[in-house]
């Protein structure tokens, strides 16, 4: 009777076991691929932004894809060779720098052919200035290829403030590498902030810079 009484508990418990419903197992989603948000279309201003956050190597991808879309425009790839220029003065390697050098030289000489321009003229004379400081002594000869540059962009327009800051600067620099007299230099660095104050233009994103870099090199080098 016993055996008999521990057998139908089991087959109660079996059976309620059997009635319990399993669990169901909850699927799990794929991730979301979260795309990158767009770039959105280059523009001008939107390169100029950029670049006034540091961010050099994304306002030169702006400049560059502008100038790819409109070659009849010339505003873009200036800026984009200005990057090129003013950023070669900061690369120490020797190769790398000359490589940049190069790089936009070529671009502004290719523009040259086609039109002698002022603030084309000014990148040039800017951009053997940046090869001219890897050894002053050494490349002493281009000084004189700076110096015609800029004598020719004032020949064209002799107010303008960028080849009259330009030149200014970089004689005041040679003069305190060879130690000459500078007082004439800064007479003219002068005549360029005032040009700087009339500047004008009714070309979009002319190039309006060098005034902030003109009024501290006077501060620091032409104070009396």
């Amino acid at each position: 009777m016993k055996k008999i009484l521990i057998f139908l508990c089991l087959l109660i418990s079996v059976g309620a076991l059997a009635q319990r419903k399993t669990p169901a197992v909850k699927k799990q989603r794929p991730p979301v691929q979260r795309k990158a948000p767009p770039m959105g279309k280059p523009s001008m201003g939107k390169a100029l932004e950029i670049w006034s956050k540091g961010d050099i190597s994304g306002a030169m991808l702006q400049f560059e894809k502008l100038a790819e879309q409109d070659q009849t425009n010339w505003i873009p790839a200036y800026y984009l060779t200005l990057l090129e220029t003013t950023n070669s003065f900061d690369v120490t390697n020797h190769r790398d720098k000359m490589n940049q050098i190069d790089k936009a030289r070529a671009r502004i000489e290719g523009f040259l052919e086609t039109e002698r321009n002022a603030e084309w003229l000014n990148l040039l004379a800017l951009n053997y200035a940046s090869e001219v400081s890897i050894d002053p002594l050494g490349k002493k000869a281009l000084s004189q290829n700076v110096a015609e540059l800029y004598e020719e962009a004032l020949a064209l327009e002799p107010q303008n403030p960028r080849a009259l800051y330009g030149r200014a600067a970089y004689n005041i620099r040679e003069a305190n590498y060879f130690g000459k007299d500078k007082t004439a230099y800064c007479e003219e660095l002068k005549k360029a902030l005032v040009a700087f104050d009339n500047q004008k233009s009714e070309v979009p994103f002319y190039p309006k810079w060098g005034q902030d870099q003109a009024q501290k090199l006077a501060k620091t080098e032409c104070v009396n």
